[in-house]
């Protein structure tokens, strides 16, 4: 467990309830290791798509600027 917490790729932040009060002020309850590691390599799989996505809409803009600009007339204005 130890050794996946420190692994860059784990990132949640306040994943639970803490308690307020008493020995164990401070410290989270009601959470199972499993739950957090599961949500975890969803996290990152959700990343990659993201990822993805956003790359290829970037590709297609690109492409898109630069027909535009070799279909575009002499002053300027983009043919349709």
């Amino acid at each position: 467990a130890a050794k996946f917490l420190v692994h860059p790729a784990f990132s949640l932040m306040n994943t639970g309830s803490k308690y307020s009060s008493g020995e164990n002020a401070g410290k989270y309850f009601g959470l199972e290791f499993a739950y957090l590691q599961e949500l975890s390599t969803l996290d990152m799989y959700l990343r990659e798509q993201i990822l993805s996505m956003t790359l290829d809409i970037e590709h297609y803009i690109n492409f898109w600027q630069a027909d535009c600009r070799t279909q575009s007339k002499g002053n300027g204005e983009v043919q349709a």
